[in-house]
């Protein structure tokens, strides 16, 4: 949410941004995010201009370093003076490498020398806060033994002393925290998931080479990596905002209000649909309460205040001066759609007057719908309310509980009636489909059948007796087939035995047998099953070898074949009976030999 770099980049004209379409798509982005009326924004037009691979994680650190160069590379294109150094202006500071002989006093001719940085790299392993990272990052290193300097002025090798020295401070300073270590057994990363505190203020006159006491920074922003590994993970970002002190919590699409805090303990982990927008930002995105064009940013940090973090990964601090007031470059602009370029502005417009056109269509389209659902409810609610026939009463009709459920759970019934499922082949009701169908009263039926149609209606005098009937004589049939099948059982055992003497006898397949007296079903044969003499017969309708594969056989008493033969589902033409006496089919036979 920093304002003045928002502005610079907004103030670019507009031939640098048809020649860099990385500016163009930030500039798009920026204006997107102030002033689109979506709730999030795609960012994949900004990533392509990029060329990056969105599959890819990338280092927050590199991508930092090398998209600021790019940034700055570019911009000194733009004939806009504040803007073509904005970069420069807002994060770039200064430091020089100082070597000092330890025997003469005096500092390398190299010492004098400043070099640009525009974040600090900071140890955190073995240090608990901010303010020893930054000890360690200024301390003094002892050049003796094999490393002694060679003093130009003692014209000799001698212990000197090196360290950095902090020459000037940008308005913003970005803390690159080294959670990482490189193991170089393993050759790979680890990170460090150790708590590291910072505060809420930090007093950075101190550390300049000149020191002074008006530059006093306040944490703006953190940047936190969720996650284990070094090459996995995921960045979430916390920052305050400008206008009023707040924090929220930037991860992916979802934005969440922090409150005053920058982790949101003070507000727990909920928040209310309102916050979800920053408070003072309207919707077409300008900044309330403004002064002039300017407002002072809100304080949310009270000076010794500590935060601590086992994630944190990046810290951004803006510079305030020592009244705690802010400075020039930390002055918050009053945004509003005319700082924008006029031909950003008509193509925002556009979109948010397409968004508000599909909110529109959505809502209708939503109204229609849940009305339906209601009329939907309602009528299926009725018509289950009126369902129950009375038992007493004879008027009802049979429905299918297959088209009843869909009917009663579909937010789209099906179209019309079906109760074909429940019909025996008379066209009536048979009585083996009573799980199948449900009883409705005639006022039920009536409504479902005049708005549905379909049918056929089935009313409570279309039981068929027909299928009543068989269904009576099937199962007495079963019963007598099973009290039959006891008293033959013993027939078939000595049949399996080898102990058939009786005559006339007949063969059957001794598989069919055995599988017959082990059958637990004692009820009477299927369609499914084979006959007995089945595997007996062979191509040419004759009896097959006993020697041929799967033909072995025994003789049976004539009664114990009478009582298969007619109980048998299969049709009598297709059932060959083979006496005892009957001879092998000679061709099979002859084949078999051969």
């Amino acid at each position: 949410m920093n304002t003045s770099f928002r502005s610079g980049i907004f103030s670019l004209d507009l031939d640098v941004l048809k020649k860099h379409p990385v500016l163009d798509q930030l500039v798009r982005l920026f204006a997107q995010l102030q002033s689109s009326k979506m709730a999030f924004i795609d960012s994949t037009p900004f990533i392509k201009a990029l060329e990056l691979d969105n599959g890819v994680q990338q280092d927050s650190h590199e991508f930092l370093t090398l998209f600021l160069s790019l940034l700055e590379q570019s911009l000194s294109h733009s004939k806009v003076p504040g803007t073509r150094e904005i970069v420069q202006h807002l994060f770039r500071g200064s430091v020089s490498h100082v070597t000092r002989c330890s025997s003469c006093g005096k500092d390398s001719a190299a010492s004098s020398k400043s070099e640009d940085f525009y974040e600090l790299e900071l140890n955190i392993k073995g240090f608990n806060n901010l303010e020893e990272s930054l000890d360690d990052y200024f301390s003094e290193e002892g050049l003796v033994g094999e490393n002694q300097y060679f003093c130009e002025s003692c014209q000799k090798r001698v212990d000197a002393t090196r360290c950095i020295k902090l020459r000037s401070l940008p308005p913003v300073v970005n803390f690159q925290l080294k959670r990482y270590v490189f193991l170089p057994k393993t050759t790979t990363k680890k990170k460090i998931s150790s708590s590291f505190s910072f505060p809420g203020q930090l007093d950075m006159g101190k550390r300049l080479s000149n020191p002074t006491s008006s530059y006093t920074y306040e944490l703006a922003a953190i940047l936190i990596h969720k996650g284990t590994a070094a090459n996995s993970g995921h960045y979430v970002a916390h920052i305050k905002d400008e206008s009023n002190g707040q924090w929220w919590e930037f991860d992916d699409e979802t934005v969440s209000k922090l409150g005053l805090h920058p982790f949101g303990e003070n507000l727990g982990k909920t928040s209310n649909k309102d916050d979800r927008k920053p408070q003072g930002i309207s919707i077409e995105g300008s900044v309330t309460n403004n002064n002039n064009g300017h407002q002072e940013a809100a304080s949310s940090s009270s000076p010794g205040e500590m935060f601590s973090s086992t994630d944190a990964y990046m810290l951004m601090y803006k510079c305030t001066n020592k009244d705690g007031n802010a400075t020039e470059s930390n002055k918050i602009m009053e945004f509003n759609n005319s700082l924008l370029p006029h031909h950003f502005l008509d193509e925002i417009n556009e979109q948010n007057a397409s968004c508000m056109k599909s909110c529109e269509e959505y809502q209708s389209k939503k109204g229609s719908h849940l009305a339906y659902i209601t009329e939907r409810r309602q009528e299926v609610k009725s018509i289950l309310i009126e369902a129950p026939a009375n038992p007493e009463d004879n008027s009802y009709f049979w429905i299918s509980t297959d088209w009843l459920r869909q009917w009663a759970d579909n937010i789209t019934p099906p179209l019309s009636i079906d109760n074909g499922p429940i019909q025996c082949e008379h066209g009536k009701v048979p009585v083996s489909k009573l799980t199948s169908m449900k009883r409705l009263s005639a006022a039920a039926w009536q409504k479902l059948f005049s708005k549905y149609g379909g049918g056929p209606t089935l009313s409570g005098d279309d039981f068929c007796m027909v299928c009543l009937k068989d269904g009576a004589k099937n199962a007495v049939s079963a019963d007598v087939y099973r009290d039959r099948k006891e008293s033959f059982k013993n027939l078939a055992e000595a049949a399996l035995a080898g102990s058939c003497s009786d005559s006339p006898s007949y063969f059957i397949s001794k598989a069919w047998l055995t599988h017959w007296l082990r059958r637990k079903n004692a009820g009477i044969l299927s369609d499914a099953d084979n006959g007995p003499t089945s595997a007996l017969r062979c191509r040419h309708g004759y009896l097959l070898p006993e020697h041929a594969p799967g033909a072995k056989r025994v003789s049976v008493p004539e009664s114990l074949w009478l009582f298969l033969y007619q109980t048998i589902s299969e049709k009598v033409d297709d059932v060959v009976t083979f006496p005892s006496d009957c001879q092998p089919c000679k061709i099979c036979s002859q084949e078999l030999e051969q």
